[in-house]
């Protein structure tokens, strides 16, 4: 029991709100490889999604009840940040989601490549900075 409540505690998704996108963006993800770099944890991440491959009826209900959740926390804070004027309107939030998540399931399956503070910095430059149009016209004044 005490188990399965550690585990269900680990699978918590964090919708941090730290005041801005990148800050949202960066305590996200901070929280998501702390979990994603337990060698046990990407081992079974590797295992859910072989299974999921393979096995429609558990792959319908791993991309609902485990995949949808995460892109959902993200477009979270992604709406959150364009109600506040930190993001433009485009990309979508399931753009953003595929970004990221497509580049932690390569890197869990496929290259192995380690899941870190570093690939943190990198997604948060790439998908947290640029002019917005409200910092856009405000540097313009």
């Amino acid at each position: 029991m005490r188990a399965a409540s550690r585990a269900k505690a680990d699978l918590h998704i964090p919708i941090p709100d730290e005041g801005s996108y990148p800050a949202d963006l960066r305590a996200f993800l901070a929280a998501a490889f702390a979990l994603g770099s337990k060698p046990r944890v990407i081992e079974t991440l590797r295992a859910l999604m072989a299974e999921a491959q393979i096995n429609p009826a558990f792959g319908e209900r791993f991309r609902t009840g485990f995949l949808q959740r995460r892109r959902d926390a993200l477009a979270v804070l992604v709406d959150r940040a364009r109600t506040r004027g930190d993001l433009p309107p485009t990309p979508r939030a399931g753009t953003i989601a595929g970004i990221v998540f497509g580049v932690i399931w390569c890197r869990v399956l496929a290259t192995r490549e380690p899941v870190d503070d570093s690939l943190v910095d990198e997604l948060v430059s790439v998908l947290g900075a640029g002019d917005t149009p409200t910092r856009a016209s405000a540097s313009r004044r």
